[in-house]
């Protein structure tokens, strides 16, 4: 059985230099790269023939989540902003390059109607829908401690409503048992 390397272990090591990005901020201008298991991880067909959703999937935990679910062997539906297209695009890639399927679809998981399409497009396009990573939110580092009440609302809203959304509307699709499947995060 393939084995990864230690991540802990691996890449560059603090400090960093700061990051000199507006949001939303891009992957490729991340200074060192970052390692979301492009290249670095290898699946063992844990979850071959399952399919997932995955919210933040363009960048962070939820790319690294994407690519290594997809070398494990998920088909993927990808939900992300609209403004991280570019970023998406490069996840997907990955996706192909592992022999899965990816979906992109766009739009602001705040939002009723787009989590119930992300759903609808998953048991479209893949007949089922095993796994949900509920993983997109919204922060932004501010020099300030107070944080303008329109960013406190935003987070608010990827924080609390996007979970209650999610799980009413993933209920009535996933497997049950087992609950393991379900990764909140």
């Amino acid at each position: 059985m393939p084995t990864n390397p230690d991540p802990r272990e691996q890449g560059p090591k603090p400090p960093f230099p700061e990051q000199k990005q507006s949001h939303p901020g891009t992957v490729k201008r991340l200074d060192p790269p970052a390692d979301h298991g492009e290249s670095s991880y290898v699946g063992a067909g844990k979850l071959l023939g399952q399919a997932a959703i995955i919210t933040g999937a363009d960048s962070g935990i939820g790319r690294a989540t994407a690519i290594a679910f997809a070398k494990e062997g998920a088909d993927i539906v990808l939900s992300y902003l609209p403004e991280e297209e570019a970023d998406a695009l490069d996840v997907s890639v990955v996706i192909h390059q592992a022999g899965r399927k990816a979906i992109r679809h766009p739009g602001d998981i705040g939002s009723l109607e787009y989590a119930k399409s992300l759903v609808a497009i998953a048991i479209k396009e893949f007949g089922r829908l095993d796994i949900v990573v509920n993983n997109a939110g919204f922060q932004m580092n501010s020099s300030s401690p107070r944080q303008p009440f329109q960013r406190w609302r935003r987070a608010l809203q990827f924080s609390i409503r996007r979970r209650f959304r999610r799980l009413s509307l993933e209920s009535n699709w996933l497997p049950m048992p087992p609950p393991k499947r379900r990764l909140r995060t």
